[in-house]
């Protein structure tokens, strides 16, 4: 019973040559032990699987399953850019791997909707960038017109006594 429970263990933390070690080593006390013939059978079958899949994604299950298209369709702003095929399909690509969030940064709408997605207001460049023109284009248009030379002055003749 320990030894399939220590390969039960081992296998749920994915260390599968662990696992089956346990699990000979039980079916070496007990070869009829019909739990144990099974646990090997699920550990060897594990380790022959391909481990392809990508590491853990610091976002969790945020981008997994369907509650991100209802949280993406519940939201206002979201629920437009689901119309938009490009946004859809670069969404999906980031459902099937999240390590792939890094690609698509830059698109202002896949920031929104990670927002949306973890439930947190987030400031995107072009919110930064609508606000600061505003404010700084006149701050902008004086330093140009600075650097253009004055003309210069002609030097005034030198005032004289007359004499009379």
């Amino acid at each position: 019973k320990g030894y399939s429970r220590l390969g039960a263990a081992y296998l749920g933390l994915h260390q599968y040559t662990e696992a089956i070690a346990a699990y000979k080593k039980g079916l070496e006390i007990d070869p009829n032990n019909e739990a144990l013939k099974s646990g090997l059978a699920d550990a060897q079958a594990a380790a022959a699987r391909p481990r392809s899949t990508p590491p853990p994604s610091p976002f969790g299950d945020v981008f997994s399953g369907p509650e991100m298209w209802a949280k993406l369709t519940a939201d206002p702003t979201t629920r437009a850019f689901l119309q938009q095929p490009d946004f859809v399909s670069m969404m999906q690509d980031i459902q099937k791997n999240p390590n792939n969030l890094n690609l698509y940064l830059k698109d202002q709408r896949v920031m929104q909707a990670l927002g949306v997605l973890l439930n947190v207001k987030l400031r995107t460049a072009t919110e930064d960038m609508e606000v600061e023109p505003s404010e700084e284009q006149p701050a902008k248009e004086e330093p140009a017109k600075k650097p253009e030379p004055e003309p210069q002055r002609e030097p005034e003749p030198e005032s004289m006594e007359l004499t009379e």
